[in-house]
């Protein structure tokens, strides 16, 4: 049953984006260690993620990402690379460090910083077929309350040679936030009279100017001195659970009319221009395709009465000198990947009208990384144009 648990945290973790932390006295010894990285042929950086768990039950809703002394990524062939610190929790490599290359197996070496060294067996990057076309097919569906519920289903045609595939949808669209807006100790809008002072971030261009630092509430004055540059955010909307290619049958490596994503059509996502559409096709070995399977099947058997047993997950990793639990995998992909964009234009009714009041919604007063009801970027995706 802990084990199962744990998985579930495992679950929600891998495979998201890792917003900015600042935790004080975490817990570098205690829990299971969950490591989840990945290797591919296209352009880095690469990421990998730690953290720990534990098997406390009453605690297993809290994930504490660590430190590590050294973070390596290396190949058969020799080559590797050591990875920096880019957030709590998330090592990276250099954008023209090591890549990937089909045919050369790739494992991480990690040493925490009590000397534990904990190491990934070998996952071999093989070749993968090609995406040949994404396609969008509108749907509009009914509600019993409200409007109707529209959007774009995204769809796919592709070729693959190899027998393991994992197909991953990512959707991007730019939102504005309004971080000058900001109050402090983090208040919302609900908050009553006497309302908490403004505490914009530096990166509003905006500044309040305190009377008394003693008593915010004393008053004080909101200047302009420079541009917001944290005003303009992406937000990513990515897929809810693996698609894989296990339930498709296939005799010859075609696919077509592959469904893996939905886009909503409504003042969010469309308010603002255009959305971007990320489909990438990745082979895996078998290892890491059962990895992905146990994933899946979980996600899809939530909820459900016949919600399949998990026991204990998984791993490619293992510790060299010690006998402690470890969690998680690394994998090496080819990917082949198609971007396209969709506007307003492309949809047989009218954009819905940006009517959004920043004054009247604290979910947007914030800056982009910290919006807490989206995943978020003040820096557009990669393909964007």
């Amino acid at each position: 049953m802990k084990w199962s648990l744990i998985f579930v945290i495992l679950i929600l973790v891998i495979d998201a984006c890792v917003s900015r932390l600042e935790i004080d006295n975490v817990d570098q010894q205690t829990g299971t260690l969950v490591v989840e990285g990945q290797i591919t042929d296209a352009p880095g950086p690469y990421q990998i993620k730690l953290f720990r768990t534990t098997t406390n039950v009453d605690n297993l809703k809290s994930v504490n990402y660590l430190l590590a002394k050294s973070v390596i990524i290396f190949s058969d062939a020799g080559e590797s690379e050591e990875l920096k610190p880019d957030k709590l929790g998330v090592y990276e490599t250099d954008p023209n460090g090591i890549r990937g290359q089909v045919g050369r197996k790739y494992s991480v070496r990690i040493q925490m910083l009590d000397g534990t060294i904990f190491e990934s067996i070998p996952d071999e990057l093989k070749a993968t077929g090609q995406i040949d076309a994404v396609k969008f097919q509108w749907e509009s569906v009914q509600q019993l309350n409200g409007p109707p519920k529209n959007g774009f289903r995204v769809l796919m045609d592709s070729r693959s040679s190899d027998s393991f595939v994992r197909w991953k949808f990512t959707g991007s669209y730019m939102l504005e936030a309004f971080p000058k807006l900001r109050r402090l100790n983090g208040a919302s809008c609900a908050n009553g009279p006497p309302p908490p002072p403004p505490d914009p971030p530096e990166c509003s261009g905006w500044r309040y100017n305190f009377i008394s630092r003693f008593n915010p509430y004393a008053g004080g004055t909101l200047e302009e001195f420079g541009d917001c540059t944290c005003c303009l955010c992406w937000v990513s909307m990515n897929e809810t659970r693996p698609s894989l290619n296990e339930d498709i049958i296939s005799t010859d490596g075609t696919y077509q009319n592959i469904e893996i994503g939905f886009i909503p059509f409504d003042q969010w996502t469309f308010g603002r221009g255009k959305y971007m559409v990320k489909v990438e096709q990745m082979s895996l070995t078998e290892q890491a395709f059962k990895f992905w399977k146990l994933i899946k099947d979980q996600k899809e058997g939530t909820g459900s009465l016949f919600q399949p047993a998990v026991g204990k997950t998984i791993t490619n990793f293992f510790s060299v000198n010690s006998n402690l639990p470890v969690m998680g995998i690394f994998y090496a992909s080819s990917v082949s990947a198609q971007v396209s964009f969709l506007t307003g234009k492309d949809a047989p009714v009218a954009v819905p009208e940006y009517n959004i009041k920043p004054e009247d919604n604290c979910t947007l007063w914030h800056a982009c990384e910290e919006l807490s009801s989206f995943t978020a970027s003040r820096n557009p995706p990669p393909g964007w144009e």
